[in-house]
């Protein structure tokens, strides 16, 4: 797993997954039953969460996975999230 602003993600290549299940801790995010379960969804690229940001909708919000390159933490895989409209 990788530290992105304090949570914790893993990419299982293998399966083609991406796992972020602690990014329930930041107050941008939602207090509902669906937004406290981890997030998993398909990795965007072979092998990893490639060189764009990648969006996963999970219905109620939205999340950002940004690119060490275009992370504002310089982390990688930095997500950004905001309410559905």
């Amino acid at each position: 797993m990788m530290p992105t602003h304090g949570s914790r993600r893993a990419a299982a290549p293998d399966a083609g997954r991406l796992i972020d299940p602690t990014l329930q801790q930041y107050r941008e995010i939602p207090d509902t039953e669906k937004a406290a379960l981890p997030v998993v969804a398909p990795l965007p690229a072979p092998g990893g969460l490639g060189s764009q940001p990648y969006l996963v909708d999970r219905g109620d919000h939205q999340v950002v996975y940004l690119p060490r390159w275009q992370s504002t933490s310089g982390r990688p895989g930095a997500a950004r999230s905001s309410p559905r409209t």
